[in-house]
């Protein structure tokens, strides 16, 4: 695996390519969440992570085919830099 360049649009780095594949070789596509899942798996309403989304408080998102989504690892990370307490902040 190893690193390999990225080019286009001006740009000129080099990326982990790693992270891409399983154990076996086999392409793995990053795991993204609907607004829904994100908002059963906090038990928030959808509504409040639109209103996150306008006011720029929330997770980072995509917008993909016209589909907002969260990525898997974007979350994880939000929530590891909310944590409060003797392990936290």
């Amino acid at each position: 695996m190893g690193t390999m360049p990225i080019t286009g649009a001006g740009t000129d780095l080099e990326a982990d390519d790693s992270s891409a594949f399983d154990s076996g070789g086999l392409s793995v596509a990053p795991r993204h969440l609907t607004p829904a899942e994100l908002a059963a798996r906090w038990r928030v309403s959808p509504r409040t992570l639109e209103r996150w989304r306008v006011n720029g408080t929330g997770p980072c998102w995509l917008k993909l085919c016209g589909r907002v989504v969260y990525r898997e690892e974007d979350v994880d990370t939000f929530e590891s830099e909310a944590l409060h307490g003797p392990r936290g902040k």
